[in-house]
């Protein structure tokens, strides 16, 4: 089960049982974020949560046209998919830092494929 699908189930056992204690996933690990982003990349945005990928793609592409400000410059040409298989690609060269912050990841990744030149 996907590490953000979990939070819900955590958070109603939680409620309903007091006592116990839960490690609750970290929905803000590149962990969390990166099965819904191979689905986006691979262009299979319908499989599995679709939500969830849509939140990927959303993310990502908030990221690379924020721009020049966080030191981004995508080409006007790139599409979603490729600003997503960007993020996906250095997370796959990445496997030791998947459990730190999945923007801050996404940034790096948009930064490095897509400098902006100075």
């Amino acid at each position: 089960m996907p590490c953000c699908r979990r939070l819900g189930i955590v958070g109603i056992l939680s409620v309903t049982v007091s006592g116990s204690a839960f490690a609750e996933p970290d929905l803000k690990s590149a962990n969390c974020w990166l099965p819904f982003c191979r689905h986006v990349a691979a262009g299979h945005n319908d499989q599995g949560d679709a939500f969830m990928n849509g939140a990927c793609a959303g993310l990502i592409i908030g990221l690379a046209e924020t721009g020049q400000s966080i030191g981004v410059c995508a080409p006007e040409s790139a599409t979603r998919e490729q600003a997503v298989r960007v993020v996906v690609r250095y997370l796959d060269q990445h496997p030791a830092r998947t459990n730190e912050p999945f923007n801050r990841l996404a940034m790096e990744a948009l930064r490095e494929a897509w400098p902006c030149q100075r």
